[in-house]
């Protein structure tokens, strides 16, 4: 098993502690640091479960969501919650994408642990203990499949929050808030990523009123990314955005959005009128695949919404 990790403030360093190893070497070609103060369990390798067994007074774990190949849980420890995301296998997609690109395919625990550290060092997610566990050797050339293949683990500290974007825009749906999501999307974009799960559930405002970006595990990192991953996230903004956004505001953040990221003159509305058509047409298929998700869609925009959008 490999276990790498990033910390925080000094106050988030003692969370680096809950997370136990079992025998094995840490493998010090992987991205990352080996975390201090990790000791090997005396349980089996082989049994990933067990580790929920040997943290006496922790109490049990909480499912946050389950689904086909992964599990969502949060537990306790000594009072301070940690997330742990255990994985079966792998999506075909982002395994072939690995395959591609990077020749040795990572577990999903290690991606998203990788897109945390990433993410980190730009300031668009919390800098809390993040570590990756391999309970099997990935495979190199049979295909996984959610549910079937090799076993992962990621845990990281808990993020506190207020809310979630959307309800915060729900709230208060101000010019002010939508330029924050507008910077955080902006900064993700422009760095070569794109989230390809973008709904605004997954970014969530802190204590102290700074936006988060969240759920990291299909992050991916391009040099020169393609346009449909674009197109996929802003489709999911859109879909999720609350009611109280007004049309003329969704087409004006869109206009700033190309301006920032694909650095589209604000004279050209050919451009936007065909980027507003392929971000409605997705957000109407990601709502027919993904309902739970849904908010108001953006119109069509005619000669009036285009007026709108100046």
């Amino acid at each position: 098993m490999e276990i790498y990790s990033i910390l925080g403030p000094p106050a988030l360093e003692p969370l680096a502690n809950v997370f136990r190893s079992r025998a094995g070497p840490l493998t010090p070609a992987a991205r990352g640091v080996a975390m201090p103060g990790v000791e090997p369990a005396a349980t089996s390798p082989s049994d990933p479960s067990a580790e929920s067994r040997d943290e006496s007074g922790s109490g049990a774990d909480q499912v946050l969501r389950a689904m086909p190949g992964r599990t969502t849980s949060v537990r306790a420890l000594d009072g301070v919650p940690r997330v742990r995301k255990d994985f079966v296998g792998d999506e075909p997609r982002d395994w072939w994408f690995e395959r591609l690109h990077r020749w040795r395919p990572r577990s999903p625990a290690e991606r998203e642990r990788a897109a945390w550290v990433a993410l980190a060092e730009l300031g668009l997610v919390p800098r809390v203990a993040v570590a990756s566990s391999d309970f099997d050797p990935a495979p190199r050339w049979s295909v996984p499949r959610p549910g079937r293949g090799a076993r992962s683990r990621l845990e990281l500290g808990w993020v506190d929050h207020r809310c979630d974007a959307a309800a915060w825009l729900a709230e208060q749906p101000s010019p002010e808030r939508l330029e924050a999501i507008l910077a955080v999307v902006v900064g993700l974009h422009r760095a070569g990523w794109y989230h390809r799960d973008l709904y605004l559930c997954h970014l969530v405002v802190g204590l102290e009123g700074q936006l988060w970006v969240l759920d990291l595990g299909r992050a991916r990192h391009q040099p020169h990314p393609r346009r449909r991953w674009f197109v996929k996230d802003l489709a999911a903004l859109e879909l999720s955005a609350p009611a109280r956004v007004s049309r003329a505001a969704r087409l004006r953040w869109l206009k700033a959005w190309l301006a920032e990221v694909l650095a589209v003159a604000a004279d050209d509305r050919a451009t936007r009128r065909a980027w507003v058509e392929r971000v409605t047409a997705k957000a109407r298929r990601l709502a027919a695949h993904r309902p739970r998700h849904s908010g108001d869609p953006m119109p069509t925009p005619g000669p009036r919404a285009e007026s709108d959008g100046r």
